[in-house]
């Protein structure tokens, strides 16, 4: 509904099967742009940086259909923005996705805006 409206929608849906990422961009597609990131993370990097403990509890077998522990993760074949966060600063990896938005057209920075 916001994009029918003209407006931007930034979602952040944890997708691991390629069927509903493709479901995504046919949906968004239809009224306007869409732009996939992927954010690559290693499993032992995701099991160093988990606070609650799901990792382990998946391990135990306690948390069935777990991504990457007992359910798989589809890696997306053509995102357009990718990144490793193991590798990439926070800082970097938003300036990479504004970057993209930039160039698409999709938004400009300050500097690119006319005043009146």
């Amino acid at each position: 509904m916001i994009a029918n409206a003209g407006g931007i929608v930034i979602a952040c849906p944890i997708a691991p099967y390629k069927e509903s990422r493709d479901f995504a961009r046919n949906v968004c597609s239809e009224v306007g742009g869409y732009c996939e990131v992927y954010c690559s993370t290693p499993v032992a990097t995701c099991e160093q940086r988990d606070r609650k403990g799901l990792y382990l509890k998946a391990k135990a077998g306690k948390l069935p259909n777990f991504t990457g522990i007992s359910d798989p993760y589809e890696i997306p074949e053509k995102p357009e923005v990718a990144f490793d966060t193991t590798t990439v600063s926070i800082e970097d990896a938003c300036n990479q996705i504004i970057e993209w938005l930039v160039k698409e057209g999709y938004v400009k920075l300050a500097t690119q805006v006319k005043k009146l």
